[in-house]
């Protein structure tokens, strides 16, 4: 299945910028992390390509959540809960990535990575 179609109609659904490139990254959004794992677990029959699109978002999102110090235990619960149980392929390769660029001061998220091996 083509992904630009799908990933179109998904940033029209959640009121997002259509961008093919990075378009997790571009979208993120602290205050929106509940809201990006519900969307991603109501729709798990996307296919592989458009589940890795909205993986990162929901990683990049958190990332920027922790930045802005608006952690609380209820989302840091739920996105590690999401993460755990989404820790197979092509998701451990976003987790990898954000692994390897990981720093307290920019991409702090990995540190909720550990667990996964």
């Amino acid at each position: 299945m083509e992904i630009e179609p799908l990933l179109k109609q998904i940033s029209t659904d959640l009121f997002l910028e259509y961008e093919r490139q990075d378009w997790g990254i571009i979208n993120s959004c602290s205050d929106r992390v509940e809201e990006f794992i519900n969307y991603f677990n109501k729709n798990n029959e996307f296919p592989t390509n458009i589940q890795f699109e909205l993986f990162e978002l929901i990683v990049a999102s958190f990332n920027d959540l922790i930045l802005e110090h608006k952690e609380d235990n209820t989302t840091t619960n739920l996105f590690v809960n999401f993460v755990v149980s989404n820790s197979r392929k092509p998701f451990l390769d976003i987790i990898d990535y954000w692994k390897g660029i990981y720093n307290e001061e920019e991409f702090p998220v990995a540190k909720y990575f550990p667990v996964i091996k």
